[in-house]
């Protein structure tokens, strides 16, 4: 897979290649670049995506509530910038323990004959059945991220936190179970 070390917007709007898959995870420690998921970002990356491609987002697995109000206003911004939208939950009962992975296209994907498989993991065959049900989220104070609002790193201050918080005392209690010698 050949590999660009750039800033994303930026490759994004000088690169001349198409791509079947635009995947961001980039975060600056906990905080995503707000320059990034943009409307005029997300407009402007449409040039490098070949037809029925796709733009991926991963995001902290908040959706509710005011922990989930930056996700609220992500997905506002993919649907502004008119790319059907769908959120993949990784974890299906615990926002704390889940990332939620924005998947966005020109058209409807058909996630329905999935075909993974992963050792100790479950099979996924269908994927449909771990999209996030928009219609849970709290949108109605969510607004559209532009470069002139950039506010997703404000969004993202109180979920980090709380997100990171989640993390570290699950994968702490497991390592303690377990018997890593991390901690002997």
């Amino acid at each position: 897979i050949p590999i660009a070390i750039d800033d994303a917007r930026h490759y994004m709007r000088t690169c001349k290649k198409k791509y079947d898959i635009i995947f961001f995870d980039t975060f600056r420690a906990e905080t995503p670049p707000a320059y990034v998921i943009t409307l005029e970002s997300l407009k402007d990356m449409r040039k490098n995506l070949n037809p029925g491609g796709a733009v991926m987002v991963n995001f902290y697995g908040f959706y509710s509530g005011s922990l989930g109000s930056g996700a609220g206003w992500m997905y506002k911004t993919f649907m502004g910038a008119e790319y059907a939208t769908k959120i993949l939950m990784t974890n299906l009962k615990n926002e704390k323990l889940s990332n939620l992975v924005f998947i966005a296209s020109d058209k409807e994907l058909d996630f329905s004959k999935t075909n993974y498989a992963e050792p100790g993991m479950p099979e996924l065959n269908n994927l449909n059945n771990n999209f996030l049900d928009t219609s849970r989220m709290e949108l109605a104070d969510a607004g559209i991220l532009t470069d002139d609002r950039p506010l997703l790193e404000y969004l993202a201050i109180e979920p980090s936190i709380e997100w990171r918080n989640a993390y570290n005392d699950f994968f702490t209690k497991n390592f303690l179970k377990e018997d890593v010698g991390l901690f002997k």
